[in-house]
């Protein structure tokens, strides 16, 4: 028996070919059927396969890692589309003592030729740690770099401010060679977990650990840096609930914003709902990188922020967006509910909706529905003009183990339209019977009530003009 999880995916332009990566934990005669580029395979091992979209079939599946456990956490081509980087945590030594500590950030490069097994371009992946835990979540490739962002237990790159501190840094994508770094950090436990490369900057978004009401509770803060990762400032998305980031990215419509797709968990209901944020990152240069505390006054409102869920106590998490030619951003995720058309039963099933970026409103609503009972999550997705492919794990009941498979969907054409960025967008009901939250637009919160107290002043004024009537009378 074996158990796969795939956790990145990439498209090449055409949108013919897609790579997915993932981790994968094999057992005697089961395992999963690959070829292998290392000799010292062992415990839970990173894949990367290659998929034929025409025809959904697998061309190729490799194996790569250490005698100790190995996960693979992203993957990117670069521009020619000959190399594929994946990025992820090693518990092990891929030779030559480059182990550094308990966990480390490796970042291989594979060479791709045609149909054929891929070979390592870097006789051995880069390793990059301290004598505590590190690993890296995301990359992204821009000309000649290769950028990573996870997080450090150490001093990887610098001081440490917390438990955990994020990290950025960019290599050579030829040699592999370390050009830039930086590690930023506050008193909290924090750990990179996207990345999203802007025309001026970079943003990165991580997760940090605070307390609220003496409770632990997870929220996401985005790093905004220069392209030469100079530190330019933090903004932590508050919210009194737990919520955590699946991708990050700007739109290019709107490049002065960051787009955040995850989960929140509000008002410490037990349910889950998929969570849509836009932030508008030029509007306030906040510099409090270092600062030990972060204080209500350096907390950003976001332009909107929107919640979706499912029926009753469904659970439904988004774990990756594309933006769409239209204007439009298409989310992916999974519900154990009925999110969008009705349910066939399934324990948990895939589902794609259209958003609007100007507000968050939720247009369209697609679910995958299965028959009995049906297990399939989301983990990532890639799209190439009108379809949407997603990598997710599903489970095989007759073996009680999981597997990776591949989804793809085809964005009808009332999805298509094109957005008129330059005009106000006004809510829309979602396309489908599915239950939605209503928007939350920080800035109309603060505008309503900047206006009742104006309104209450106007009759504080007045209650005062009356009294003095009232004794200028009776004298």
């Amino acid at each position: 028996m074996s158990n796969e999880e795939p956790t990145g995916c990439v498209l090449t332009k055409t949108g013919r070919y897609l790579y997915v990566v993932g981790n994968t934990k094999p057992v005697a005669e089961e395992a999963l059927s690959t070829s292998v580029l290392s000799e010292n395979l062992a415990g839970s091992d990173l894949f990367i396969s290659k998929v034929d979209t025409s025809n959904n079939t697998v061309l190729w599946t490799v194996r790569d890692g250490t005698k100790l456990d190995d996960t693979a956490s992203a993957v990117v081509l670069d521009e020619s589309e000959t190399n594929l980087f994946v990025g992820g945590t090693t518990f092990g030594d891929f030779k030559n003592g480059t182990s550094k500590g308990i966990s480390d950030i490796y970042l291989a490069k594979y060479s791709l030729n045609n149909d054929s097994s891929p070979r390592r371009n870097w006789t051995l992946p880069r390793v990059f740690g301290t004598s505590g835990s590190d690993g890296v979540s995301a990359l992204k490739v821009e000309g000649d770099l290769v950028y990573g962002v996870g997080h450090s237990g150490g001093s990887l790159f610098g001081g440490s401010g917390g438990e955990f501190d994020v990290v950025l840094f960019a290599v050579d994508a030829k040699t592999g060679s370390l050009k830039k770094k930086v590690q930023v950090g506050t008193g909290a436990t924090e750990r990179g977990v996207k990345l999203a490369i802007g025309t001026l900057s970079i943003v990165a978004a991580s997760h940090v650990e605070r307390r609220v009401n003496k409770k632990p509770m997870t929220n996401i803060q985005l790093h905004k840096f220069s392209k030469d990762l100079e530190p330019i400032g933090d903004v932590l998305l508050r919210a009194f609930a737990a919520e955590t980031a699946a991708d990050v990215f700007v739109h290019p419509r709107v490049p002065s914003a960051v787009f955040v797709v995850g989960t929140s968990k509000i008002d410490d209901s037990k349910r889950e709902d998929a969570m849509f944020r836009r932030v508008d990152i030029d509007t306030r240069d906040v510099k409090i990188i270092g600062s030990k505390i972060i204080e209500p006054e350096h907390v950003e409102h976001p332009q909107f922020v929107t919640r979706h869920g499912g029926a009753k106590a469904s659970n439904d998490y988004a774990r990756a967006a594309a933006v769409h030619r239209s204007g439009r951003v298409l989310v992916a995720g999974f519900t154990t509910g009925s999110f969008g058309q009705s349910a066939g039963g399934s324990v948990m099933e895939p589902f794609v909706v259209s958003m609007d970026a100007r507000n968050g409103s939720m247009e369209g609503v697609f679910q995958d529905g299965g028959v009995g009972k049906d297990w399939r999550d989301v983990r990532t997705a890639a799209m190439h003009e009108d379809k949407l492919f997603w990598a997710g794990q599903a489970m095989d009941y007759s073996k009680n183990t999981f597997y990776a498979y591949v989804g793809k969907f085809d964005v009808p054409k009332n999805w298509t339209m094109g957005i008129d960025f330059s005009r106000k967008a006004t809510p829309n009901k979602p396309r489908s019977s599915a239950p939605t939250t209503a928007s939350i637009d920080m800035k109309t919160i603060i505008s309503v009530a900047s206006g009742l107290g104006g309104c209450l002043l106007l009759f504080i004024v007045f209650l005062i003009c009356m009294r003095c009537c009232k004794k200028y009378n009776s004298g």
